[in-house]
């Protein structure tokens, strides 16, 4: 009699569609957002990673130094998250300084017991637009012309006041 050892593994995946988040050059920061249920287990563990331009962990709880050895370098000391995550469940990440080349896609993997929770965030990196150039145009054109009522204005002035000094020598003392 053959017997058979079976081991009942019940992995739940919740996916969360996807989310836009904007941030504009020159900012501190940008949050990444991620939410699950409150009062997590104390064993949930979180993986905020990226897969383009390369696989990269980005931020990883628990910071063991296993972990903290894998989180790509282009991300030390840029991100963090909410210290009070397993009793708020928000698991939000907070990137500082963001550049130009963190435009793209991060997904949050929250592992807790049996259930793991997957949600993607996009990342869109706006570029402080330049001067318009429409605005550059006006610019100029109202300098020319606040220097042409001034140099309209000192023309004047001189005109008039040499016309009162050839009345004051002609009349005489």
């Amino acid at each position: 009699m053959i017997q058979t050892v079976s081991a009942h593994f019940v992995l739940y995946f919740l996916s969360v569609g996807q989310q836009e988040v904007e941030v504009t050059e020159g900012s501190d920061s940008v949050l990444l957002p991620c939410r699950t249920s409150a009062d997590l287990p104390e064993g949930t563990s979180v993986e905020w990673t990226r897969s383009e331009p390369r696989s990269m962990f980005i931020h990883v709880f628990p910071n063991t130094s296993k972990h903290f050895a894998q989180q790509d370098r282009l991300y030390s000391c840029r991100t963090e998250m909410s210290k009070d995550f397993l009793r708020t469940g928000d698991v939000s990440l907070t990137l500082r300084n963001p550049r130009d080349g963190d435009d793209g896609r991060y997904v949050c993997t929250v592992h807790r017991d049996q259930d793991v929770l997957r949600h993607t965030v996009v990342l869109k990196y706006v570029k402080k637009e330049p001067f318009p150039s429409w605005a550059s145009a006006l610019l100029v054109l109202l300098v020319l012309l606040v220097l042409i009522v001034s140099t309209g204005c000192l023309y004047h002035f001189e005109v008039t006041r040499t016309k009162t000094s050839r009345v004051s020598l002609l009349s005489g003392p």
